[in-house]
């Protein structure tokens, strides 16, 4: 019992510890999760698939309180399952993206801060045995 409630402590501790930031002028960030992405048929009858899975990552270099550069790439892959009086057939869609973007926070000193954002970006679409055969090329 002694031991679980170490353990329990320690977590806390590890998961709550704070690090410094640096300073928002000439500062980076790295970011990186995971993702799990759902899909739904809104004119078909089709519902999602479990093995649907997601990453992301995003490097961002800060040149003052208001202005940054952000790179952000993003991986998903999801299932279908189509239901046909025939049976079932499941379909899947990999998309990969990356994006360069140009950041103004507004209020960049704030605990909310919203920003306006431009830039450009890429998408790689790919669906394997789709409910319309043509998307398949």
């Amino acid at each position: 019992m002694k031991t679980k409630f170490f353990i329990l402590i320690f977590l806390i501790y590890v998961l709550n510890n704070a690090g410094f930031a640096q300073l928002a002028k000439n500062s980076w960030s790295f970011g990186f999760g995971g993702t799990y992405p759902r899909f739904m048929g809104i004119w078909s009858k089709a519902y999602s698939g479990t093995e649907n899975h997601g990453a992301f990552l995003s490097l961002k270099r800060n040149f003052s309180e208001n202005v940054a550069l952000r790179f952000l790439t993003n991986y998903n892959y999801m299932e279908a399952i189509y239901d046909f009086p025939t049976g079932e057939e499941v379909a899947s869609v990999t998309m990969g993206t990356a994006s360069l973007d140009l950041l103004y926070y507004l209020s960049p000193c704030d605990p909310l801060s919203p920003y306006l954002g431009m830039g450009f970006g890429a998408i790689l679409f790919r669906p394997k045995n789709a409910f319309e055969k043509h998307l398949n090329t």
